[in-house]
Formats: structure tokens, C-alpha cells, sequence
């Protein structure tokens, strides 16, 4: 599965099942959200978790009830409502709206456990400039408050935990360029300061810990020609590292995390035309990688991959009860489970199809409103063909429901999205 589609971003890394690799957060442009569970560019599993209004987007990811799994943080675009879901894998398991902030106050780009008690808290910052930080328990509010306002030009970044303490930090940046760092014990600022000032054209793109030190570091992208940089760093001190290889205009970063479980950050990547690429790092020296859920290689010395390398299969297994056709090849045929199943048909499904095995009274076939407005457009444009439903497409493809009559179709049957 190396190209999710034009229309899906990366939302950022977590490791939601809890086997000590990173996974990749992903959501549609309608709001859909769906998780690859990863091993180092291996695909292993996941798919879509859940329908979600096009005004949410993801606020952050962490591990809000201390399960070892990441969780995910939701903000609507209006900045009015927030909600946490947990989640076990890719399956949701409870959560819910919090209480509002307002819509003067944004997440900080991230979350961070700023009181070492394994749970993730929510950082904010208000538009005059005050940060915030929300202690929590599950979507349980427990302590917390605002911050020291540092002045007018200063953003928050990505927190991470840059002295090693197990508490999260604040990562500032000035209008300037200059970066600060606010070493934290919960809502408290125990030390740390300005680190040197790289120029305003540098843009903060993630923080981990590249070196496996145990604490945080930076990596920086160049607004101008798009060059990447890692900063190794104790505390808010700069100890080394430098410029990595650039990918090139057409690649934008979008996500740091650990994905081969070496205990280093590596760098998620996503090209402008979907494809998603890992490079697994060792410092700021690149080690491998490639397309994630593909097994093309990535040489950090240009765009990582071309898509027209990059093989893709006619139909992904995401779970055993989720399947994509997502290529533009003919004649890929679905085969039904005994549970209830569900076919999803990307904006690159094209050519002839079938799914053999349908069962009326519980499988679904999701299928974007682009193409049906609705079951009664559907059954407008399907026939009994042999012994199954066949489905007009368009005036070049088609899909054949072996064994299901027009008539057997409901509206439980079909997602317009």
C-alpha cells in the first residue's frame, strides 16, 4: 500500500499497538481517519477506524491513559471543541469531548507528558501569546494552568522531553528564527534558555530523539530550498548534528517517530502526490528506509522514491474486515469473510471488479458521492449480470457483486462519502 491517494494526509506518528514501532496516523480530505500500523516500512496491519466531520483535524497524538498506546487528540477548525479518542490498535475503545477552551486558544502542536506520570497532556497556547498546559488522565482533566507568556513573536513548537527527565518541555520559536527552550517539571520552568538562531527562513518540522540519548532533538526544514536538519541536544544545549540530504520541493515532512524500534527517531515523509516514505535514521546520518507499506528503496540524496516504481497491489487486506481496491488495474476480485466486510473503493479504483461472496445482511460497500449521490442512484445504474449485481461505474469500469440481485441491495449495504 505505498500510495494511500491524493487525498489522504499523514497526520503525524505514533506507536498505537504497543509494539515498540511507529505507526502512521492518516485522514482524508472528508474528515476520515485511518491508522497504518508499521513495522520499521512494513505495513502489518489497520485501516479506516471511523467517520469524522470534515471540521475536526488532528490536534496531536500520545498516550493519554498510560496503555502504552497512543491515543489521538482532535480539534475542530474553529478551535471551539476538542476530543480525545483512545484507542487499542486501530480500534477505538472510549474517549470523548472536553470541556471548551475557546477559540482564542490553539493545541501546541503536539502533546507531551509534562508531569511524568505516563499519560499524555495537552499543551496550548492563546493567541496573545500565554502557553497552557492541561494535566490529564484519559480525557480526565486533573491540574494544570497557564504559563508564563513570553512575549509578543513567540510560537510553540513540538514539545519533547529534552532533558531526559521523563517530563515533557516547551520548544519556543521567535519571529526572528531564534529557538528557546523551557525545561518543565509539570507547569513549573525550572531552567533552560535560547539556543542559537539559525535564521528566520528555518521552520521547526518535529522533535524526537535522534541519538537515542534518551533526550529530545530538533529537526529543522529550510523554508527556501527545503534542506533538513537535525540539532543533537542536552537539555538547551546544542551538541551536534547538521544538514541531512534534501529530498527535493515536492516532499513535505509528516511525522517524526521510531519506526524500526531502534530506539532513534526516523523521518515520515509524504510527497505531494500521496506517496509516504520512512527514512530510518541513526543520528543525523540516513541508514534506510523506503516507501512505507512498499519495499522500494530510498536514497536520502533525492526524492526518495518515484511512484511509477512503486508497486501497488489491485486489493490490501487492511483487516480482516476491511478491504481497498486501490490501483487503477482491472479485474481485482474480493473475497467475503463469514463476518461482516467491508469494500472500499479509492478515487484510484478503476477497470472491472468483482466481490465474490457479498452478503446483503451485513456487508458494505463504501463508495464516494462523486460517483453516487445515493442507494437510489446506485440501483439506477445496476444491472442482474450472470449471477450478481453489476454496478456501472463509469462508462469504462464496472463491478460485479457475484451472487446478489438489485433488488437484495439496502441502504445498509452502501457509505456515500
Amino acid at each position: 500500500m505505498p500510495n494511500p491517494g491524493l487525498n489522504w494526509h499523514a497526520g503525524g506518528s505514533g506507536d498505537f499497538n504497543h509494539d515498540g514501532f511507529g505507526d502512521i496516523l492518516w485522514q482524508n480530505d472528508d474528515g476520515t481517519p485511518a491508522i497504518w500500523l508499521m513495522n520499521g516500512t512494513n505495513f502489518v496491519g489497520g485501516g479506516v477506524i471511523g467517520p469524522l466531520l470534515k471540521s475536526w483535524h488532528v490536534g496531536g497524538i500520545g498516550d493519554f491513559n498510560g496503555d502504552g498506546k497512543a491515543d489521538i487528540l482532535w480539534q475542530t477548525d474553529n478551535r471551539t471543541q476538542l476530543a480525545i479518542w483512545l484507542m487499542d490498535s486501530s480500534t477505538f475503545i472510549g474517549g470523548g469531548g472536553l470541556s471548551n477552551s475557546g477559540p482564542t486558544w490553539h493545541v501546541g502542536r503536539g502533546t507531551g507528558d509534562f508531569n511524568g506520570d505516563g499519560r499524555a497532556d495537552i499543551l496550548w497556547q492563546n493567541d496573545d501569546g500565554t502557553p497552557a498546559i492541561w494535566l490529564m488522565n484519559g480525557t480526565t482533566f486533573i491540574g494544570g494552568g497557564g504559563v508564563a507568556n513570553p512575549g509578543a513573536g513567540w510560537s510553540i513548537q513540538p514539545p519533547g522531553d529534552f532533558n531526559g527527565d521523563g517530563k515533557a518541555d516547551i520548544l519556543w520559536q521567535n519571529d526572528d528564527g531564534t529557538p528557546a527552550i523551557w525545561l518543565m517539571n509539570s507547569t513549573t520552568f525550572i531552567g533552560g534558555g535560547t539556543l542559537g538562531n539559525p535564521g528566520p527562513t528555518w521552520n521547526v518540522e518535529g522533535t524526537g530523539d535522534f541519538n537515542g540519548d534518551g533526550k529530545d532533538d530538533i529537526l529543522w526544514r529550510n523554508g527556501v530550498d527545503g534542506t533538513p536538519a537535525i540539532w543533537l541536544l542536552n537539555g538547551a544545549t546544542f551538541i551536534g548534528g547538521g544538514a541531512v540530504a534534501n529530498p527535493g520541493p515536492t516532499w513535505q515532512v509528516a511525522g517524526v517517530g521510531d519506526f524500526n524500534g531502534d530506539g532513534k527517531a526516523d523521518i515520515l515523509w509524504q510527497n505531494i502526490d500521496g506517496t509516504p516514505v520512512i527514512w530510518l535514521m541513526n543520528g543525523t546520518t540516513f541508514i534506510g528506509g523506503g516507501v512505507a507499506g512498499g519495499s522500494a528503496p530510498a536514497s536520502p540524496a533525492a526524492p526518495p522514491v518515484s511512484p511509477a516504481t512503486a508497486a501497488v497491489s489491485s486489493a490490501i487486506v487492511a483487516n480482516d474486515s476491511m478491504q481497498f481496491i486501490s490501483d487503477a488495474s482491472d479485474g481485482a476480485t474480493l473475497n467475503a469473510t463469514a463476518g461482516k466486510d467491508d469494500f472500499v473503493f479509492t478515487s484510484y479504483a478503476a477497470g472491472d471488479h468483482a466481490i465474490d461472496g457479498f452478503d446483503p445482511s451485513q456487508d458494505l460497500v463504501e463508495f464516494s458521492k462523486a460517483t453516487f449521490a445515493n442507494l437510489a442512484d446506485l440501483q439506477a445504474h445496476s444491472t442482474a449480470s450472470g449471477d450478481g449485481t453489476l454496478i456501472a461505474l463509469d462508462s469504462a469500469s464496472s463491478l460485479l457483486i457475484q451472487g446478489v440481485q438489485p433488488s437484495d441491495l439496502l441502504n445498509s449495504n452502501f457509505v456515500f462519502v
